[in-house]
């Protein structure tokens, strides 16, 4: 069914040879409880049955649905065309893979309501892999003793499919920067909390898919867009922070003990090990935090 009715929110969902698991995704929106939203799926020139597996798990609901077809321009650019054939106030962003309790579209407009200046909102949602399940909670990640971008820059504390974002907001600070083919979702996040109020749900709403496919090189195309968006955001950094070296040198020492530490705990032990040495250099105080939070059962 087209889409092109008024509508409180919209779901954005980009996909690309999703088959194998987004019938689930799409069965945990349309069993939401509230009902005022509509499903807009990107599809970045999937060569698989993608298309029709939604097209297919969506005829057993009465719900709006818009397809819209790319070519392979990444998951910023198939969120941008989602968000530009929406019909919703409030953005809700949801990966291919992962799924939503049935009461999150509900709680999360019953928070908005409550307060009319939000702008981005975030819930806490678990953490699966297949093997075992862990929640977190970016309420308590998300340092409200500091100004908001500060905090996110040190820590980013809001995941993708756990955002909603309002549809004036997202378009009034730039929409994904498709030059990012990596954490697009991150520098939005922070060019959004110059301005912007957020605010959290603590309940958990959703459900994260950890794949582990390419561990190694997942993480070194990450620290590197990383790193492009430290570049990017260094004007913002000078305005926002009293000591913007010492910021830069802390963001460059975290995110490359973080890499580290994943890939030590993958098992790959020399790449890590040496991203840990590097992002120590930058930011000597990273081992204290990582001492305190693995004694304090956090890690």
């Amino acid at each position: 069914m087209l889409s092109n009715n008024n509508c409180f929110f919209s779901v954005i969902i980009p996909t690309y040879n999703s088959e194998k698991f987004i019938a689930k995704t799409i069965n945990s929106v349309c069993n939401q409880t509230y009902k005022d939203f509509e499903i807009v799926v990107s599809d970045d020139g999937s060569t698989d049955n993608t298309v029709s597996v939604v097209e297919q798990t969506c005829l057993k609901y009465s719900v709006n649905l818009n397809i819209i077809k790319g070519c392979n321009s990444g998951p910023g650019a198939a969120r941008n065309r989602a968000v530009s054939e929406s019909n919703g106030v409030w953005m809700c962003f949801l990966d291919s893979d992962d799924q939503w309790l049935e009461e999150k579209l509900e709680i999360i407009k019953r928070a908005i309501d409550d307060d009319s200046n939000i702008g981005v909102i975030c819930h806490s949602q678990y953490w699966n892999d297949g093997y075992s399940s862990r929640l977190v909670n970016y309420s308590k990640i998300f340092d409200r003793s500091l100004p908001p971008y500060i905090s996110l820059l040190r820590r980013n504390s809001l995941a993708t499919s756990a955002t909603c974002i309002k549809k004036t907001v997202f378009t009034d600070v730039g929409c994904f920067d498709e030059s990012l083919f990596n954490n697009q979702d991150y520098d939005l996040w922070l060019r959004t909390s110059i301005d912007h109020q957020f605010s959290f749900v603590e309940e958990p709403l959703g459900i994260y898919t950890v794949r582990s496919d390419s561990i190694s090189r997942q993480q070194l195309r990450r620290l590197f867009f990383l790193f492009m968006i430290l570049r990017k955001q260094w004007p913002n950094i000078k305005l926002q922070s009293k000591y913007p070296v010492l910021e830069g040198s802390r963001y460059i020492g975290n995110k490359c003990t973080s890499a580290g530490f994943y890939l030590v705990k993958s098992k790959i032990f020399f790449t890590g090990g040496l991203l840990i040495i590097v992002g120590l250099l930058f930011w000597p105080m990273r081992l204290k935090d990582f001492l305190q939070k693995k004694y304090s059962g956090n890690l």
